[in-house]
């Protein structure tokens, strides 16, 4: 099921060779965006369900997947950009947004920067909601070091997707060989990392990072769908109720036996929330 190469499509995003694919005819666009490292795959047991009802567009963040890597400085505000430049080449007046891991603070400085354009948005075990981060996260930043722990190999993709994924079955060989083949395109591992630097240190997410989000959050007035891995290992899942507590027409879903990226570990539990979330 990962490997779709029908669906990829390509298309300049100002001068960025973005790859995405789109799926559905009916109903308000959604976008859905990756985490940092992160690429369209990600989406692969979601898009199919979510695409009954809307107009479904993945894409590979500029940096990421199989879109252009140049170099640049990255940041959750500079893929926010990304985003709204790609809603503006695909004439997308208006969507809702579902970014998971990093994409969730894309997805909310999107929001934040054109609130006329969103309709309602899903956070899946976003980040931008405290400091506390997993200790390989923390260790990617170091310079140098970070640099020796993402030298792509695919032992050390199949430890870093036990961190991530708490059912262990969806850490198939098919699924490790696409991410070893995707980290190992040039830039990919400049891009990850210069993001993971935007956002923390080695002592945790950065005051700057963190504090201009939890600042704006009270300011949205669109739905917001909260989503977390109960057993989230990068992320801790208190930071979903720091979210829900400062978002004012939010609601909260907590999923048991799933880690960081919920929407791949517990795809049907997943879809059938966002789609009666997306219909109320």
């Amino acid at each position: 099921m990962l490997l779709r190469p029908s669906l990829d499509q390509f298309i300049k995003v100002g001068q960025i060779t973005t790859r995405f694919w789109e799926i559905g005819t009916a109903g308000t666009p959604l976008i859905l965006i990756h985490g940092a490292g992160g690429f369209i795959e990600n989406w692969s047991f979601n898009i199919d369900a979510l695409a009954t009802r809307n107009r479904v567009y993945a894409l590979d963040l500029v940096g990421f997947g199989r879109s252009d890597k140049p170099i640049l400085h990255y940041s959750t505000i500079q893929l926010a950009g990304f985003v709204k430049n790609f809603m503006d080449t695909l004439n997308i007046d208006h969507a809702t947004l579902i970014g998971n891991s990093t994409g969730g603070a894309v997805a909310l400085y999107t929001a934040f920067h054109i609130p006329e354009r969103i309709r309602k948005l899903v956070l899946v075990d976003s980040a931008g909601f405290g400091k506390k981060a997993s200790l390989t996260l923390r260790l990617l930043t170091l310079p140098l070091f970070g640099e020796l722990l993402v030298r792509p190999n695919r032992l050390g993709v199949r430890y870093f997707l036990r961190e991530i994924l708490y059912n262990r079955e969806r850490i198939t060989p098919e699924f490790v060989e696409l991410c070893y083949e995707l980290f190992s395109l040039p830039g990919s591992q400049r891009a990850y990392l210069d993001t993971l630097r935007s956002m923390g240190t080695v002592r945790g997410a950065k005051d700057s990072f963190i504090n201009p989000i939890l600042d704006k959050l009270p300011q949205l007035t669109i739905p917001v769908f909260i989503i977390w891995g109960k057993q989230d290992q990068q992320l801790p899942v208190e930071q979903a109720y720091i979210a829900h507590s400062k978002i004012r027409n939010s609601c909260l879903k907590i999923i048991e036996h799933c880690g960081h990226f919920a929407q791949y570990d517990k795809p049907s539990e997943f879809n059938e929330s966002v789609i009666n979330f997306l219909i109320s």
